[in-house]
């Protein structure tokens, strides 16, 4: 069991020509079972294949709340609440040396959601098949190096939630706008980890492209690039003295 925190520049949303610093803190906890498991490789799972080449997982994704007041181009429209996504993902792994690399393909399929904290709406799904490479004891033998990229597709209730212009929220620099489902956009992301002991710190970073994207011409649609970068530490206080599974 343990505690995580991390701070970073993130974009207000896809696409959004502004954003800002935040922070967060969650409890964090590993667990090795047979079927289950919770840990620092692949997140929560549940290990239903034998095959060594295949795994079966869950993925889970988000984003933080932005007030109308804050972002100049969603002036006076209603927020956008915290988005909380979660569902299962297929890894196929493509190659495999656990003492040097990994490469992997992984394809999510998750459901949003968004909350104010009182109650929450469903907002459709999301896929974001990508590849996933890891490079381990690099720089330094207790580092790991990672590399991601991959396209993000939405069903059309997130497209609205991010795009939508409704009638009521048009005025001289803000047309009417029907938000579309289909792709969002591609995003590269690398990080370094490093650990010692129960402590784990990680820093990384996120470019993404949006050129071509479905809602492109959204007045909303402020910028065709983002990026965002990020720092967080991970403390682990407590360990079971019992050995994992294998």
């Amino acid at each position: 069991m343990g505690v995580g925190a991390g701070t970073g520049y993130l974009p207000d949303y896809p696409a959004a020509g502004q954003g800002r610093v935040r922070t967060l803190a969650l409890p964090n906890f590993r667990y090795r079972g047979k079927v289950l498991r919770a840990d620092e490789d692949s997140g929560v799972r549940a290990r239903i294949f034998e095959n060594e080449n295949v795994d079966f997982d869950l993925s889970f994704g988000g984003a933080f709340p932005v007030n109308a007041g804050d972002n100049r181009a969603r002036k006076d429209m209603a927020p956008l609440n915290w988005l909380v996504e979660f569902g299962p993902r297929l890894f196929v792994i493509l190659y495999n040396n656990p003492k040097k690399a990994r490469l992997r393909f992984g394809l999510p399929m998750r459901a949003v959601y968004s909350t104010d904290g009182k109650s929450a709406t469903y907002r459709g799904i999301v896929t974001v098949p990508g590849f996933l490479g890891e490079l381990f004891h690099s720089p330094c033998d207790r580092c790991r190096m990672i590399a991601a990229i991959g396209p993000t597709f939405a069903s059309e209730g997130v497209g609205d939630y991010f795009y939508q212009v409704d009638q009521k929220d048009v005025t001289a620099n803000r047309p009417f706008y029907d938000a579309k489902p289909g792709y969002m956009g591609t995003d590269f992301t690398a990080g370094l980890s490093y650990t010692q002991a129960q402590w784990e710190i990680f820093i990384g970073g996120r470019a993404s492209t949006y050129a071509g994207a479905v809602n492109e011409r959204s007045p909303l649609f402020i910028r065709r690039e983002n990026v965002a970068g990020f720092i967080a530490v991970g403390w682990l206080f407590y360990s079971s003295k019992e050995e994992a599974k294998q």
